[in-house]
């Protein structure tokens, strides 16, 4: 900070102060953490720094929290996301998303907080989708395997080997040997393809749904059922209840439906490397077609 100040740097001294009010406020000193996140965000403002007033924005909902002042805590969230939301800042706009919905909820806010964690889970999706690989088609596994497979991927790649033999096999039991064969591959309790139309997903019983599937085309990651955008309109359909990757599936360019593979638990931490392994079984149940 008196580094920052003898140069006349104003951006190193609001960082400074920053860090200090994060080091206040984890030694519970409420004051200095007070002093020094107001400069922060105060020379941050005037420097024209939107990305340090937004983590300084985050430092005082944490304060404000501690104080028990949780309408304070609502107004800096707001204003942070605002500034995430002005420079794009996806995994900051996130974050203030979710920290909203547990806001809202606290005041009995239910829509507002159903609104933010819809957000939420929609910008967890994107940045998902923006950092797994393109779907593109599956490469070919050699015929010979020396020895059984043992992890998911040498799975996936056997699998993947049985194209041909399971296109040619009738539709239900080559539906049937694909949920089986993903529950090996992921350790499952269940697989279930989700078409639109009758029967399965339709405008009028799962409007939202349908629309998160249709905007994003992304795997979405459910470490918790109840956590769903739309758990309501799902509540009735078999897995709603349980931990699941929901892949989108298409007909050509065209939404077809859903690929649910469901966990036999409510809650499951999926990792990245699931998620890719879950989009590439979903172009396996494509080729089956929907």
């Amino acid at each position: 900070l008196a580094a920052a100040r003898r140069g006349g740097h104003r951006v190193f001294e609001a960082e400074a102060h920053w860090h200090l009010a994060r080091a206040a406020l984890a030694r519970q000193r409420m004051d200095w953490a007070v002093a020094d996140c107001r400069l922060a965000l105060d020379i941050a403002a005037r420097q024209g720094y939107p990305w340090l007033e937004a983590a300084a924005s985050r430092t005082w909902t944490e304060i404000a929290l501690a104080r028990g002042d949780n309408a304070a805590a609502v107004r800096s969230t707001r204003h942070g996301l605002a500034l995430a939301q002005r420079i794009q800042a996806r995994a900051q706009a996130r974050q203030a998303h979710l920290q909203l919905a547990e806001l809202l909820q606290a005041e009995g806010d239910a829509p507002g907080a159903l609104d933010h964690l819809w957000q939420h889970l929609a910008l967890q999706s994107e940045i998902e989708r923006l950092s797994l690989p393109a779907r593109t088609a599956l490469a070919v596994p050699p015929t010979e395997q020396a020895g059984a497979p043992a992890s998911p991927e040498e799975l996936l790649l056997q699998l993947c080997g049985q194209r041909q033999r399971l296109a040619a096999a009738p539709p239900p039991e080559a539906l049937a040997e694909l949920k089986a064969a993903s529950a090996r591959i992921l350790g499952l309790a269940s697989v279930i393809r989700c078409p639109l139309g009758p029967g399965g997903l339709t405008p009028r019983e799962q409007p939202r749904y349908i629309d998160l599937l249709t905007r994003h085309g992304a795997p979405l990651a459910l470490p918790d059922a109840a956590l769903h955008p739309c758990h309501a309109e799902l509540a009735g359909l078999p897995g709603a209840a349980q931990a699941r990757i929901e892949v989108p599936l298409y007909d050509g360019a065209q939404l077809a439906g859903a690929l649910w593979l469901i966990d036999a638990k409510p809650t499951r931490a999926w990792t990245r490397q699931e998620l890719l392994i879950a989009s590439q079984l979903a172009l396996l149940f494509e080729a089956q077609g929907n």
